[in-house]
């Protein structure tokens, strides 16, 4: 069986390469403005796919009408790499990430693709544009999720967020939503 999920989740990445290549192409030459929404939706289908391969059962507490409202600043801690398979699943988002992870194998590539905004955080002189562009990216409508810690934690102790990024809903007027992950 394990197999098999193997199989299906790597059939999962090359399809959505090969199809969310050929439709950024697309989009970007006929309706530019569309294309973070555009491909926002779609890694949030890619990833509805994969919680539904690997078998994850979440559960969502709360105002869960939030989730479907545009323009949302959503802010949870990181305490596993399957955070973006749950959090990217809950709404269509582009999601802010460190650098390194556009390096990795496949899905570098693939997070790349779905829009996400990859940051230096090493170079401030650089923050400054990440943050305009994560405004531009809430005034067009879109969600963004951020793990303010900027790492993956246990959860037991609370590391110093990196709140620059926090100028970004303020500046587009956007709901700033805390999120929690808790594991069974």
């Amino acid at each position: 069986m394990l197999i098999v999920k193997v199989a299906l989740i790597t059939i999962s990445f090359v399809f959505y390469l090969i199809f969310s290549c050929i439709l950024h192409v697309v989009v970007t030459l006929f309706k530019p403005s569309k294309r973070w929404r555009i491909m926002s939706h779609s890694s949030y289908h890619l990833i509805r796919i994969l919680q539904k391969i690997i078998g994850l059962n979440i559960t969502v507490e709360g105002e869960v009408g939030t989730l479907k409202q545009k323009k949302r600043f959503f802010v949870s801690r990181h305490l596993s790499y399957i955070d973006g398979l749950v959090l990217g699943g809950l709404t269509p988002a582009i999601f802010i990430s460190k650098r390194e992870i556009k390096l990795w194998p496949i899905i570098g590539q693939v997070v790349a693709i779905s829009g996400t905004v990859f940051v230096d955080r090493k170079k401030k002189q650089k923050i400054n544009g990440a943050i305009d562009y994560i405004t531009q990216i809430l005034e067009q409508g879109i969600s963004i999720i951020d793990f303010p810690e900027g790492t993956s934690t246990d959860g037991l102790r609370l590391f110093p967020f990196q709140s620059a990024f926090f100028r970004s809903p303020i500046a587009a007027q956007s709901p700033i939503i805390p999120i929690l992950i808790t594991y069974k």
